[in-house]
């Protein structure tokens, strides 16, 4: 009598004679184990045949005939899916390969029996799933804890590195318990003075329950190519939380100071970086750019009619265009579009002039926007 096989639900099954059984509970004085068949409550055969054993699973009676033949073959079928399940969840190899490997001595009989390829496919899926499961969500960020399997990175086996590079612990910011997670590679601490031109960019539609956003830092390498470098879970949006994400990221990366950082048009984000690496060059999206004035044109209710009439398209184009002008020209540039633009147009321009080029006042000066356009140097596609 062997135990080796597993259930669908992880518990153990017990081979005796070709029938397999399942534990039910133990005697009024714990010495014997009652056992019941596989197939008890089944639907199409619901046998009843149980076994009873010893504490060490030692065979000692059995109680009621089964009602279907005994089969070695489909014992020896759960005993590979079984292995095929622990190797699943031990070794990191895909399914074909998993399935090779396992199926290695396997008789025909047997192998006859055995879930296809799609089939296993599935098989080792859920297997990972199961084992990989996301702990219980707590009910608020400050009971958040990180399992220790969840803070490292495994690239291969016997390779791993750190992966929750660092942890704000809770703090509190406008009333609110707030917390910051970064997860990126240990190892780019030893490219971090090479990250010199940086992207960085939140989004909310996939953030984590207990948390705003999840924010994304990229960076140029070898001026060729641009790799995610940290991926940030804040809890808020203020410009205090991106000031100590920063400070977070210096701390793990003493050597990060790039000299530029690519953004959207969000002040809070915009704000902290100029308070904390004044040095750093601000460049901000057109996309990012664009769709503001796309959110603007509707709270005019004028997107109905961008979308339709191509004239009235091109002109509010003009409005974003002059991101792309150096300061000295954006004067004649504001005067000829304030005698062009079709007079529906001109709460999208004042928005504009308001808070990226500054109004033109009678002493020559101008106002001071939000953020300051400054051609190629402030705006990227990135």
């Amino acid at each position: 009598m062997q135990a080796e096989i597993l259930s669908k639900r992880g518990n153990l099954k017990l081979n005796h004679n070709g029938f397999l059984y399942l534990f039910g509970k133990l005697n009024c004085d714990e010495t014997l184990k009652f056992w019941r068949c596989e197939y008890f409550g089944s639907k199409d055969i619901n046998c009843k045949g149980r076994i009873h054993t010893g504490l060490d699973n030692t065979f000692f009676r059995q109680i009621n005939i089964h009602t279907f033949p005994a089969s070695a073959e489909n014992v020896e079928v759960k005993k590979v899916v079984t292995s095929l399940k622990r190797r699943a969840i031990d070794k990191m190899e895909t399914p074909a390969v998993l399935r090779a490997t396992t199926l290695e001595n396997v008789p025909t009989p047997v192998l006859a029996r055995l879930p296809n390829k799609a089939a296993t496919k599935k098989i080792v899926k859920r297997a990972k799933v199961k084992e990989n499961a996301p702990p219980p969500m707590p009910l608020n960020i400050a009971q958040l804890q990180i399992p220790e399997s969840y803070q490292n990175y495994q690239r291969s086996e016997g390779n791993e590195e750190q992966f929750l590079l660092a942890d704000s612990g809770i703090y509190e910011d406008n009333g609110q318990m707030q917390r910051i997670l970064i997860f990126g590679r240990a190892s780019h601490v030893n490219w971090a003075k090479d990250m010199i031109e940086v992207f960085a960019d939140g989004t909310f539609v996939i953030s984590p329950p207990l948390f705003q956003q999840v924010y994304a830092i990229l960076s140029k390498r070898c001026d060729r190519w641009v790799f995610p470098v940290a991926y940030v879970l804040l809890t808020s949006k203020s410009e205090a939380t991106y000031s100590r994400m920063w400070e977070l990221i210096k701390n793990i990366w003493p050597e990060f100071s790039p000299r530029s950082i690519s953004l959207d048009f969000e002040m809070a984000s915009i704000n902290s970086i100029r308070t904390g690496s004044p040095q750093c060059e601000i460049r901000c999206c057109l996309f990012h750019l664009v769709r503001n004035m796309k959110k603007k044109l509707s709270e005019f209710g004028l997107m109905q009619r961008y979308r339709n009439d191509p004239i009235f398209a091109t002109q509010s184009r003009w409005i974003t265009s002059m991101a792309f002008l150096p300061i000295g020209d954006l004067t004649p540039a504001i005067i000829a579009l304030d005698r062009n633009l079709m007079p529906e147009l001109q709460p999208i321009m004042d928005w504009f002039v308001m808070n990226y080029t500054g109004r033109l006042l009678l002493n020559g000066f101008r106002t001071v926007p939000m953020l300051l356009l400054n051609g190629f140097r402030t705006v990227s596609s990135y």
